[in-house]
């Protein structure tokens, strides 16, 4: 059970729970291809054939997709101004993809949620986040980072950090991850709802 720390709630707060739920929103459509079986090769064609309508939730989740093929999704989406959500979750993506992830929070105003569960995400990666979160203006309103082991505590000064300067941010989802006892400065951090496992 994560623990939870709450801030008044708003209009986003209806996505606020850890998978990405679809939006009410009847003009946001969600492009499913998790489990396709999608190698690097099929990006972006197989994306760009499943486009229809005007807003967009991605999800790519259980591919086999790596850096290389997140680098070919991330020069892809810099001219798409319709995908508001992007689920990367379970592909090995890893620490050498964040260049790329970065570079789609940095240039893509219209990516509001952003799951990269379980890929393999270290702390150099959240460093990285972090730094783009603290200096541009960003449109990411959540960002999932469960089950990375690699992310410990030698990331909660990143994320203190994230929440200090961050305007936009309003939950980050962290259950899973190898964060222990300093996670518990987390919830202090009341600008962001922090979604955290249970420490025993």
């Amino acid at each position: 059970m994560g623990n939870r720390c709450t801030r008044p709630k708003t209009k986003d707060d209806i996505y606020s729970t850890p998978r990405l739920r679809e939006s009410t929103n009847k003009s946001t459509v969600k492009i499913n291809l998790s489990g396709n079986n999608l190698t690097d090769r099929d990006i972006p064609d197989r994306i760009e054939e499943a486009m229809r309508e005007t807003k967009y939730e991605l999800s790519l989740s259980r591919n086999r997709i790596t850096s290389d093929g997140v680098e070919k999704l991330v020069n892809f989406l810099k001219t798409k101004e319709n995908v508001a959500h992007l689920d990367l979750s379970s592909n090995t993506i890893g620490d050498d993809a964040i260049d790329y992830i970065v570079d789609l929070i940095r240039n893509n105003k219209s990516l509001s949620h952003l799951s990269l569960e379980n890929t393999n995400i270290t702390n150099r990666g959240v460093v990285k986040i972090k730094d783009v979160l603290i200096s541009n203006p960003t449109s990411i309103r959540f960002l999932d980072l469960r089950s990375n082991e690699g992310i410990t505590d030698s990331s909660v000064e990143a994320f203190l950090e994230i929440a200090e300067k961050n305007k936009t941010l309003s939950g980050c989802y962290l259950d899973g991850c190898g964060l222990a006892r300093e996670s518990k400065k987390l919830p202090g951090a009341q600008s962001i709802q922090w979604y955290l496992h249970k420490n025993t």
